[in-house]
């Protein structure tokens, strides 16, 4: 027989041999992962389990699990057999599923001062001194939370004691991410407990903004309002009442992002509003911004003066805000600041200030629309300027009814003479 086809044969049965005998090893390695899981379980002292395997494609060619609970924790050991080229290796992940939360970032220096990220309120409620003891002694040996999870992916071959110790690390981890209390309670101890400042504040802080109204809550503010920390004294002092009168005054005048953060929730609070009131007009630019649109857009008044100084002052939303509170206050007292803004055209609020003035103008105001009033196109602009000019001269009493004659500009434009009358102005066409 020839040599070649003698050397082709043998090539192609030993490469049949290597394929039956790496699977006769793969499978052999998968029953004595089986035999390590159900020891595990056993070591574990567990009545009930279940041990499955099943086959996946590649790179994971076969995979072996065990599923149990341990101490109302849910332990999943899975085996996962990788191939790459020549090379095959196994990892197993370790899973424990507690009522967990979810999100909790797990590097030691986050966990140390403030393991919040995600549902802060839960997270922070589950984890107490222990808990955080726990989850930090678990990171060291490979472990991470991962949505509401503690698991480890690690090489651990087929060694049953190996796989015990990482699964009762688990379990211990997941039975102290659970509440035994109420979260209101939970954060409450762990506001007065944590050796961690950070984490106590962080606790407090949650408890005072989230649950003002529970019974933790109000015990915890009879001493927080008179905390150093503004933040913290100023949601305390809402929630006592009468005795913190003075504190949320002087904290929202002074520290107004904090005031404007609990704004939505103790807005009809006339102490908070007063001190935000005192912070504006103290400084319209910075940090009040925020605290004058939410003041402004709620209608909480600044005087007439306040509001002109504060229109010659601004733009944009803001100056929009104070239009519009300016038109449904009505006052004639802010038409001087009006005609001072000397809107052009384009400007997005000249049709507010336009019709603000309809609202407040006097005869000086007709001087101020009569241009916009005489455009040659009949815009929204011209026509705001026309009923703003019919309302001025609709409400004008006394000596100044004399100066003002209007007619229904058809075919027509208005003037405005020097003394203040108007006139119709036939236009060519």
């Amino acid at each position: 027989m020839d040599p070649v086809i003698v050397v082709g044969i043998l090539g192609i049965v030993g490469f049949f041999g290597l394929v039956l005998w790496l699977n006769q090893w793969s499978t052999g390695e998968a029953d004595r992962f089986k035999e390590a899981l159900e020891q595990t379980a056993r070591n574990l002292g567990v009545d009930e389990w279940a041990v499955r395997e099943r086959d996946r494609h590649s790179p994971v060619r076969r995979t072996a699990s065990l599923e149990t609970v341990v101490e109302g924790v849910h332990l999943s050991i899975e085996s996962f057999v990788y191939e790459s080229g020549d090379a095959t290796s196994r990892r197993a992940l370790i899973t424990a599923k507690g009522k967990t939360p979810k999100g909790i970032r797990f590097s030691e220096g986050v966990l140390a001062e403030s393991p919040i990220e995600g549902d802060e309120v839960w997270t922070a409620a589950v984890m107490n001194e222990k808990a955080r003891l726990a989850v930090l002694d678990a990171v060291a040996q490979g472990f991470h939370l991962s949505c509401g999870e503690i698991e480890a992916g690690i090489s651990l071959g087929t060694n049953a004691d190996s796989m015990t110790f990482m699964a009762r690390t688990a379990i211990e981890v997941a039975k102290h991410l659970r509440l035994k209390w109420t979260i209101e309670q939970n954060l409450l101890r762990n506001s007065q407990q944590a050796s961690s400042q950070v984490v106590r504040r962080k606790n407090l802080s949650l408890l005072l903004q989230h649950f003002p109204d529970s019974v933790e809550a109000k015990e915890a503010a009879k001493e927080a309002y008179l905390s150093q920390d503004v933040g913290i004294a100023l949601m305390a002092a809402l929630i006592v009442g009468a005795d913190g009168k003075n504190i949320v005054r002087r904290c929202a005048a002074i520290h107004l992002e904090e005031a404007c953060e609990l704004f939505g929730n103790y807005e009809d609070n006339p102490d908070l509003v007063y001190g935000m009131l005192e912070g504006v007009k103290r400084n319209y630019h910075g940090t009040s911004y925020r605290a004058l649109k939410l003041l402004v857009g709620r209608g909480y008044g600044l005087s007439h003066k306040e509001m002109a100084d504060l229109l010659a002052r601004t733009h944009g939303e803001l100056r929009t805000l104070v239009l519009q509170r300016m038109r449904i206050l009505a006052d004639p007292a802010t038409e001087s600041a009006l005609l001072a803004l000397g809107l052009e055209e384009d400007d997005p609020d000249l049709l507010l200030m336009i019709m603000t003035l309809g609202e407040v103008g006097t005869v000086r105001s007709v001087e101020e629309l009569s241009p916009f009033a005489e455009m040659v196109f009949g815009s929204i602009v011209k026509r705001a300027a026309l009923s703003a000019i019919d309302a001025i001269q609709s409400r004008v009493k006394g000596a100044e009814a004399g100066l003002l004659s209007l007619a229904t500009p058809r075919g027509g434009q208005l003037s405005v003479a020097q003394s203040g009358s108007i006139n119709v102005r036939k236009v060519r066409t």
